[in-house]
């Protein structure tokens, strides 16, 4: 858009904006993005990021739209709990199914900790 107007900014001065309203941007769409259409499934797979290998959670709907990532240095129940209470908050039309889930998880890991 600036080169139409006959300016060539450097990369340098266009930083800083991208770094301020990037997250703006991103908070706007994600309140305008669709809702998850029924059911969806979470996995979890081992990606490298910058070298280091870490989890990527992430939540599908049945059409195949993203619905929300974590990624996580751990692979335990906590960070489980947390990316899906991450995921319900942005589609609340599924919050009954993550209680009773949420309660299962919960107990397992109880069983955990007093088997360990």
């Amino acid at each position: 858009m600036m080169e139409l107007r006959g300016l060539k900014p450097d990369h340098s001065t266009v930083w800083p904006w991208i770094k301020k309203y990037a997250v703006i941007l991103s908070a706007i769409i994600r309140k305008k993005a669709k809702k998850a259409q029924g059911s969806w499934r979470g996995d979890e797979t081992y990606i490298k990021v910058k070298g280091k290998w870490v989890y990527l959670y992430r939540a599908v709907d049945k059409n195949g739209l993203l619905i929300d990532f974590m990624l996580s240095a751990k692979r335990d129940i906590a960070s489980a709990i947390r990316f899906f209470e991450k995921a319900i908050k942005t589609n609340e039309k599924i919050m009954k199914i993550f209680r009773m889930l949420s309660q299962r998880i919960k107990t397992l890991l109880i069983f955990h900790r007093l088997t360990s």
